[in-house]
């Protein structure tokens, strides 16, 4: 079964709208009309748009290529891991398919809080506060990353300990990952305070 029914675990794929148009009076030149210029307020201000999804999702779905990725081959990295230590290997070569796709966890979800601490605009306060949260979220999913990779080297070289908390900072790092793509809670708020309704409404449209 698939883990991952939609594409990204937020509705940040939304198919804009073209550019808001600025709405000027002014009649028919040829009619010598004079009424003054008027411009329309824009239903988009304080909300994310087209800029903001395109710094998101390449980052978003390339965490889910590489958490698709570690759900695919985990056992049986389990298994070489097992069966090369079993024969011999040093522990460098028994886990190399551990550091591997841990490695590719953690640069995922770098580049995710990377790319969420990238996003600028002048947004609406219920936007920038939940943009908080959201940064705030995906830097301790990154952190548990990167504290795993670090222990599975550390258990590479060797260095005493490290193999005893590699279970645990695994586990924290695997929680905060299902939590981010299978619940979402930090993903649908950003998206129900940074889009505007229509966009929503749209991108669930599509």
């Amino acid at each position: 079964m698939n883990r991952h029914p939609r594409l990204l675990p937020l509705l940040l794929l939304v198919a804009l709208l073209g550019a808001t148009a600025t709405a000027c009076g002014g009649g028919d030149d040829s009619a010598g009309a004079t009424t003054p210029a008027t411009t329309a307020a824009d239903p988009r201000a304080g909300y994310f748009g087209e800029e903001q999804s395109a710094a998101l999702n390449p980052a978003l779905t390339a965490l889910v290529e590489a958490d698709r990725t570690w759900v695919a081959d985990g056992d049986a990295c389990n298994d070489t891991a097992t069966r090369l230590f079993e024969a011999g290997a040093t522990p460098r070569k028994a886990i190399a398919c551990h550091l591997r796709l841990t490695t590719a966890m953690r640069d995922a979800s770098r580049d995710v809080r990377v790319a969420a601490r990238g996003v600028e605009g002048d947004f609406r306060a219920e936007c920038v506060a939940e943009l908080g949260r959201y940064r705030a979220t995906v830097t301790r999913m990154a952190a548990a990353w990167q504290r795993t990779l670090d222990l599975w080297n550390a258990y590479g070289r060797g260095e005493a300990g490290a193999g005893d908390r590699i279970t645990a900072a695994g586990q924290r790092a695997q929680d905060l990952t299902r939590a981010f793509l299978d619940e979402g809670e930090a993903g649908k708020a950003l998206t129900v305070a940074c889009y505007t309704a229509a966009d929503r409404a749209e991108a669930d449209a599509g």
